[in-house]
């Protein structure tokens, strides 16, 4: 299963405007790209969320957080309970069967899995999955943009909806107010796409972080697209002049695509029963996935809903545990804000992946440098973290030039999890999520070469390497640790 390269030349963005008939998809026009007014009042916005989330988890006594170190020893301690002793390695079914029993979520067999690595080819093969759609197609994203390739897309799902085909889009609902995102929503609801903007009534300032496209998925014949990517230029590298981000998609078939689906019910239907001000329909739940013994990949798909208070069944980080908890050769860890707290409190990842270590396993991280991270906030604990990993025995690569967006890891080179879930605090606390852990040996093959590809234009962290000292930044940062 070749990996292509991490870019390639850019595809037309949206297609030319067409005249004629009434059955003919209206052309999208992107919004105005140079308000200062707007991204003022985006930014503002978004600084006021980051203020009030913290103000409500500290001092709400009904919505308080439990602390990362409490959480941290629940996860590490349900890992180890979750071992029986029997499983000889990360590809062993007494394995998954155990991971399984961790997360909650079951491995079906049967699936057709591929790498999205070049971004044009990626926009491509989500257009041409909904292009095909027969039934429906269903998506979640965090952010959906009016840009070239945002237009691209909704034409697409408006000339789907104008099919006939069940066509429903669920973003993030306050990064969908956005200046930058307000008219391709507007657009598609307009045109027969229905639209939710997700808000969790518990919880207001959490968010829905997961990027999941299903096409057909109560059927047999089922596509999943997931991964990292928003529906944006830059992610997709659509645009020549624009920025060269690092993402990475993988598209399934088979028995996942139905997991996938029975996801985006859930929580659209979550949303249509508590959010009474909402006048859309409920899916209906697929049937149970069919799976195919003996052929195909073993995937299974995990949701993580963020909750009142304790967060210490944080799904797919577990899942994430537990596959360092089972490796034996080798994890490879690729994430745009990879974050570990100091030696002086309890981390849960760090604290695996040092174990692993110690046992002899290697373990490569490959994450932003502070000069391409894209938070400022960010940039020191990101340092600091790839630093204090190097010095304990990692290989640790930083990216240059433009921002890394990917996630996933890779056990062993046969198990792998791609996903929206980044390895800092707000995913942890704040973000609906979703991953893919696919354990298929051809897939993981192709996920270790797409690692050792962009590691390779990296630059390598020394061992012995000094910390990054305090900035005024880093210091306020950790004021609002849990939105880092």
């Amino acid at each position: 299963m070749p990996v292509g390269p991490v870019r390639g030349p850019a595809t037309p963005s949206v297609k030319p405007a067409t005249t004629g008939g009434p059955t003919e998809t209206p052309k999208f026009q992107p919004g105005d790209k140079t308000s200062k007014i707007g991204d003022f009042f985006d930014k503002a916005r978004r600084a006021l969320r980051v203020v009030g989330a913290e103000i409500e988890a500290d001092f709400n006594p009904w919505k308080h957080l439990s602390s990362w170190e409490v959480d941290s020893q629940k996860m590490a301690a349900a890992v180890a309970r979750s071992s029986t002793g029997q499983a000889q390695g990360v590809a062993d079914p007494a394995f998954l069967t155990e991971m399984e029993s961790l997360t909650g979520a079951r491995f079906h067999q049967g699936a057709k899995v591929s790498v999205l690595a070049d971004g044009p080819q990626a926009c491509d093969a989500w257009v041409d999955g909904i292009q095909s759609a027969k039934t429906s197609v269903h998506m979640q994203s965090w952010a959906f943009y009016d840009d070239a390739t945002g237009g691209r897309v909704a034409e697409a799902l408006v000339q789907k909806a104008k099919e006939g085909v069940d066509v429903r889009v669920m973003v993030d609902g306050q990064i969908g107010e956005g200046a930058h995102h307000k008219p391709v929503l507007e657009y598609m609801e307009q045109n027969g796409v229905k639209v939710v903007r997700w808000r969790n009534p518990d919880r207001e300032y959490c968010g829905l972080h997961s990027k999941v496209l299903v096409v057909d998925g109560a059927g047999t014949q089922g596509k999943v697209f997931a991964g990292g990517r928003n529906v944006a230029d830059k992610y997709f590298d659509t645009n020549p002049d624009g920025p060269k981000w690092r993402d990475t998609d993988m598209a399934g078939d088979g028995p996942m695509a139905t997991d996938a689906e029975a996801l985006f019910a859930r929580r659209w239907n979550d949303q249509v029963s508590k959010r009474k001000e909402l006048d859309l329909d409920a899916v209906a739940a697929p049937p149970p996935a069919q799976e195919t013994p003996g052929k195909g990949a073993r995937v299974m798909v995990v949701g993580n809903e963020p909750k009142i208070r304790d967060q210490s069944d944080d799904k797919i980080l577990l899942a994430t545990l537990k596959a360092i908890q089972g490796a034996q050769k080798s994890f490879d860890i690729e994430n745009a804000y990879f974050v570990v707290q100091s030696p002086e409190n309890r981390d849960a990842l760090r604290e695996a992946l040092i174990d692993a270590l110690q046992r002899g396993v290697k373990v490569r991280v490959f994450t932003n440098s502070d000069k391409t991270v894209n938070e400022p906030a960010l940039r020191t604990p990101i340092l600091n973290s790839a630093i204090q990993m190097a010095n304990a025995g990692a290989e640790v690569y930083l990216k240059q030039g433009d921002l890394l967006h990917s996630k996933y890891w890779v056990a062993d080179g046969e198990m792998a999890m791609v996903s929206s879930y980044n390895n800092h605090p707000r995913s942890h606390y704040y973000e609906a999520e979703s991953a893919m852990v696919v354990a298929d040996k051809e897939f993981a093959s192709s996920m270790v070469a797409h690692f050792e590809q962009g590691a390779a234009e990296a630059k390598l962290v020394a061992q012995g390497t000094p910390p990054k000292p305090e900035s005024f930044g880093s210091r306020l940062g950790k004021l609002f640790l849990n939105q880092l």
